[in-house]
């Protein structure tokens, strides 16, 4: 049953969402304890991440921060909003999140993460094999963007990366355009 498979994957990420927004310590760059609400990623407008770090070899390994996963300069420039910050969870079993607010507290961005031991290839199995998944050309990974959830999902190297843009007022295909780019910088850092 496709559908239920759909609803499990989508409670998933909406739990991650919900956790990235709650009231746990997440863990920053270096290792840092980030107390609740507290922003983690990218500093500065113009700042690369950092390296996003791995074990073993061959893509293989897991990632110490989603919000590593984009610069704050590329968010804005690929939406045209400013002022974003990110706020993550911390990685618990190869899962995690990363909400980017704008300066008016709007989400920017979401993104959820799974690695290849929390089941990325099972979950992404699911999503791209789903009637209305359109696949995305142009990204270094297999991606598929969801109408119905106006998510993108990216799989790469065993990880799977959940992509929403903007919020609901937005429409599909500007969330489809917006993913797409946000898209392609994450396949280059995974």
């Amino acid at each position: 049953m496709p559908g239920r498979h759909v609803r499990r994957s989508l409670l998933l990420g909406a739990t991650l969402l919900i956790a990235a927004c709650g009231g746990t310590p997440t863990t920053g760059p270096g290792g840092a304890t980030n107390q609740p609400g507290a922003t983690t990623g990218p500093g500065g407008g113009g700042a690369t991440p950092a390296p996003v770090a791995t074990q073993g070899g061959g893509g293989g390994g897991s990632i110490s921060h989603v919000c590593e996963l984009l610069t704050v300069s590329e968010i804005e420039s690929i939406m045209s909003v400013t002022g974003v910050s990110g706020t993550e969870t911390a990685i618990i079993s190869e899962s995690g999140a990363c909400v980017y607010l704008t300066g008016t507290s709007d989400i920017a961005v979401a993104l959820s993460f799974t690695g290849s031991a929390a089941g990325a290839q099972v979950v992404w199995d699911t999503w791209k094999t789903q009637p209305e998944a359109v696949q995305l050309s142009g990204i270094d990974g297999e991606a598929v963007f969801m109408p119905s959830a106006e998510t993108t999902f990216l799989f790469k190297n065993g990880k799977l990366i959940g992509i929403q843009a903007g919020n609901g007022a937005a429409g599909a295909d500007q969330r489809k355009a917006w993913e797409t780019e946000l898209a392609k910088k994450i396949a280059g850092r995974l």
